[in-house]
């Protein structure tokens, strides 16, 4: 391993390349039948991209500061404002992170928080039928605090050697799709409030936009979810055979090879 990778600037020059990485995907717009409206954008597969390769921590940190210039400096949240472009994205980049290293706890809080805060909003009881997919997704994630169960699909999205590839493309397609459902949740709830606080739109007008896409935007979800989980896993695959080493936190890091020969002499 170089000194670089050693080096506690490593992990940040990271942050900052996937930064810029998805910075530019979030100006391209992402749509399927129509539905996303021209609001929802490509950096909705990338931040958990970001998340998955750089952990809850550097993953986050890369997505928040690309979403923060992508919305300060050329208004991308458009009629959505500032607050929403932020949050979605850095949420779903958080989730894929904490899936990958074992967060899980962290990320039920924030899912419960997410889905508590729609529930007690303008909308929570008129359009409690929106949330569906999203209390299911909260079940699963609810299914993965059993440690027998998390660390089983775990395994398979180390990226390393020996891990479990007959269960690799389940577990990332499911952390894929729990990692958009909380970017969906976060932001529907954030931009409810927004929306009817802020924006001065009633709850009624409110219900009228959420309620006809209950059953249209999971399609938007799971496509997003194929595509995220493939680019996953042939960016594992690129790791696991390169030996690239993904940071974790600052506390730790995850090394997707095995130590070779001269450093176990080395200790």
């Amino acid at each position: 391993m170089s000194g670089f990778t050693k080096s506690i600037a490593y992990p940040w020059a990271l942050a900052g390349i996937f930064g810029a990485f998805h910075l530019v995907l979030t100006f391209i717009p992402y749509s399927v039948l129509g539905m996303g409206g021209g609001f929802l954008t490509w950096g909705m597969v990338s931040a958990p991209i970001v998340g998955f390769l750089l952990g809850p921590f550097y993953g986050t940190i890369a997505v928040l500061v690309g979403s923060l210039i992508g919305t300060g400096i050329f208004n991308l949240g458009g009629i959505l404002g500032p607050i929403v472009p932020i949050l979605a994205p850095t949420a779903g980049a958080f989730a894929a992170g904490a899936l990958r290293t074992g967060r899980v706890r962290e990320l039920f809080v924030v899912f419960l928080i997410a889905i508590l805060g729609y529930i007690i909003g303008p909308i929570g009881i008129p359009a409690f039928l929106f949330i569906w997919l999203h209390l299911i997704t909260f079940f699963i994630v609810i299914i993965l605090l059993l440690p027998k169960v998390y660390d089983k699909l775990k395994e398979s999205v180390t990226f390393e050697k020996g891990r479990d590839l007959r269960l690799m493309p389940l577990a990332i397609f499911l952390f894929s799709f729990i990692a958009l459902l909380t970017d969906h949740i976060v932001g529907n709830t954030a931009t409810v409030y927004y929306f009817y606080y802020f924006a001065g739109m009633d709850a009624s007008t409110l219900v009228g936009f959420w309620l006809p896409i209950t059953f249209v935007y999971p399609i938007e979800r799971l496509v997003a979810a194929i595509i995220l989980a493939i680019v996953v896993i042939a960016a594992s695959e690129a790791i696991v055979q390169t030996g690239f080493e993904l940071p974790v936190s600052p506390w730790e890091s995850s090394k997707p090879l095995e130590l070779s020969l001269d450093e176990v002499e080395n200790g």
